[in-house]
C-alpha cells in the first residue's frame, strides 16, 4: 500500500503533552521528523477525512496537512526549486497561502521574500488570486509554508480548526461548580491521550470532582464512562454536568477508590486528576500514599495494553507498581504556578 507523508502544527505551550496526544491520536502512524511545533509523519492506513477528524476532536493540533516537499531554509533560491517540483499543476483560481514560522527560528529567510515566490509559482500556473490573509469564506485550495529549525515546508492543509472555543470555555460555566475543576481544554487533552481515536471504550475516572474529564472523553470519543467520588455533594455535581451536558452514557458512583467495585480487566482506560491541595483537606490524611496505592491497583481492573493517565504533584514522584504487569511509559512536566508543577504519567499494563 502506498504511504504518504504529512505534517502536523501544534501547540508549544505544552509540548511534552501535544507530542504524547499526537502519538496517542495518530497510533500506527510512523513520525519520521520532530521539531518545534512540527512533525512529519507516514500514512499507511488513514485517510483524509480520518486527519480532518484528529486535527477537530485534538486540544493541541492546529493544523494538519500534506507535505508537498521540504527544502533547507537557507535562501529563497532553495524554496523556488521546492516550489518548481512540487507545484506543476493548476490547483485553482483562487488560493490562500498561510505563513507559520515557529518561535525562536533564525530570520535570514523573509516572510515577504517566500510570500512572493509563492504568488509567482502559482500565478505561472494559472492562479489569479493569491490571497495570504483569511477572510470569512471557504477556500478549496489552502497552502501553508512552515519554518522551523532550519527548514522550510510546503505543505496542502487539509484542517486548520482554531482551538479558541475550547480554550475559552471556563469551568466556572458548568452547571455545577467546584474550585479545583479542570478546565476543558486540560480534560480533552488527558482524555486524548488515554484513547487516543478509539471510541465506544468503558473509561474510568475513579476521581471525577466535577466530571470535567467524563465530559471531554464523552464528546470526543462517545465512549462509555464510569466515574466516581467519596464525597456525596462531589457525586451530586458530576451527576448534575453529566446529565445536562454529556453526549453518551455513564454511571456515576459513590465509592472509595480503593476498593473499586469493578470486576477484573473489565476497564480499557483510567484518566484522573488524583485529590490533591485544598479541596480535600479533611477527605484524606495522606494524599501521596492514597495516590501510590491507587497506582500499584492499576493492574487489577485494566485490560491487558489498558492505559492509565494520572495527574499528580510532580512533588509527589510516584514510582511505577511493584506489579511487574504495569509499566510507566510517558512522564510530562506541566507548570501551573510557583508552588504547583503537575506531573502527568503515562501507565499500561503489559
Amino acid at each position: 500500500m502506498k504511504r504518504s507523508l504529512y505534517y502536523l502544527v501544534y501547540s508549544g505551550k505544552h509540548p511534552c503533552l501535544s507530542k504524547l496526544e499526537a502519538y496517542s491520536l495518530l497510533e500506527g502512524c510512523r513520525f519520521l521528523l520532530e521539531l518545534t511545533q512540527l512533525a512529519v509523519f507516514e500514512v499507511e492506513s488513514l485517510s483524509g477525512e480520518d486527519l480532518i477528524n484528529v486535527q477537530r476532536r485534538s486540544s493541541t493540533i492546529k493544523e494538519i496537512g500534506k507535505v508537498l516537499g521540504i527544502a533547507t531554509a537557507d535562501s529563497v533560491d532553495s524554496f523556488k526549486a521546492l516550489l518548481r517540483e512540487a507545484l506543476d499543476s493548476c490547483p485553482g483560481r483562487e488560493v490562500l497561502v498561510k505563513f507559520t514560522r515557529i518561535q525562536s527560528v533564525s530570520r535570514s529567510l523573509r516572510k515577504l521574500e517566500l510570500i512572493r515566490a509563492m504568488r509567482e509559482r502559482l500565478r505561472e500556473l494559472c492562479v489569479s488570486n493569491v490571497e495570504v490573509k483569511e477572510c470569512k469564506r471557504e477556500w478549496r485550495s489552502l497552502y501553508s509554508i512552515v519554518l522551523s529549525d532550519g527548514i522550510v515546508l510546503l505543505g496542502k492543509v487539509l484542517s486548520r480548526e482554531r482551538k479558541y472555543e475550547l480554550l475559552t470555555e471556563n469551568p466556572h460555566d458548568l452547571p455545577c461548580y467546584r474550585p479545583g475543576a479542570l478546565t476543558p481544554w486540560f480534560s480533552r487533552l488527558l482524555a486524548n491521550i488515554a484513547v487516543g481515536r478509539k471510541r465506544f471504550l468503558v473509561l474510568l475516572d475513579p476521581f471525577c470532582g466535577t466530571g470535567s474529564i467524563p465530559l471531554q472523553a464523552m464528546k470526543a470519543n462517545q465512549n462509555f464512562v464510569i466515574c466516581g467520588e467519596l464525597r456525596k455533594d462531589g457525586v451530586y455535581c458530576a451527576k448534575i454536568n453529566l446529565d445536562l451536558l454529556g453526549e453518551g452514557v455513564s454511571e456515576i458512583v459513590r465509592w472509595d477508590a480503593l476498593r473499586v467495585p469493578l470486576r477484573e480487566g473489565s476497564i480499557d482506560a483510567i484518566v484522573t486528576d488524583l485529590p490533591y491541595g485544598r479541596s480535600t483537606r479533611g477527605l484524606v490524611t495522606e494524599e501521596r500514599q492514597l495516590a501510590q496505592q491507587f497506582v500499584e491497583r492499576l493492574h487489577r481492573i485494566l485490560k491487558r495494553g489498558g492505559r492509565a493517565v494520572v495527574v499528580a504533584p510532580a512533588e509527589w514522584r510516584l514510582s511505577c507498581s511493584p506489579n511487574e504487569k504495569v509499566a510507566l511509559r510517558y512522564k510530562c512536566p506541566m507548570y501551573v504556578h510557583s508552588t504547583l508543577t503537575r506531573e502527568i504519567l503515562v501507565y499500561e499494563v503489559e
